[in-house]
């Protein structure tokens, strides 16, 4: 019920930026990087409320929105990288695994172009993932390995994910060290 209740508080918000909300109303809008993180927090509840659907479409409308409308793409990298995170997360655990790895592909792309790599292993974690899930066992533990190393170089910052990352590596085979 608590989530439920978060996601009718975030809609509260979002009707402030954009009037009637609709998921297909935000190609049409103009938007800040705030009111687009606040956007990328409505997708995450309405995930964790078993909304993944609208979740994805949220998250796919501001990636057409950035897309067609933001031309300083450097600007919002790490916002941009944080909702192809977020979209290729939920679009490959709803099972379409090539379009999670073709959204991973597009994210560490702008990382690297822009030098911003605050989603990175996530990104390549995620790829990893989706790759193993179509059976492409020695891409997805090269993968896992470079999210691993990237992890472990950035310490404890990074020691939760970097447990994850052990732990799935472990349970597909993959030799880390």
């Amino acid at each position: 019920m608590r989530l439920e209740k978060a996601v009718e508080e975030l809609e509260k918000i979002v009707a402030g930026f954009i009037r009637d909300f609709s998921p297909d109303k935000i190609r049409r809008s103009l938007l800040t990087k705030t009111e687009i993180n606040v956007l990328n927090v409505l997708a995450i509840a309405h995930d964790m409320a078993g909304n993944s659907d609208i979740a994805i479409k949220i998250l796919s409308e501001i990636v057409v929105y950035i897309e067609s409308k933001v031309y300083d793409r450097e600007g919002f990298a790490i916002v941009y990288t944080k909702i192809l995170y977020n979209l290729s997360r939920y679009v490959g655990m709803s099972g379409d695994d090539e379009e999670a790895v073709r959204l991973c592909d597009k994210g560490i792309k702008l990382c690297i172009r822009y030098n911003r790599f605050t989603y990175f292993a996530n990104l390549l974690y995620n790829k990893g993932y989706g790759l193993m899930q179509m059976g492409k066992v020695e891409e997805a533990h090269k993968c896992i390995r470079e999210c691993y190393y990237i992890e472990s170089a950035m310490g404890a910052k990074r020691a939760a994910e970097m447990k994850i990352t052990k732990e799935y590596a472990d349970e597909i085979g993959v030799k880390l060290i």
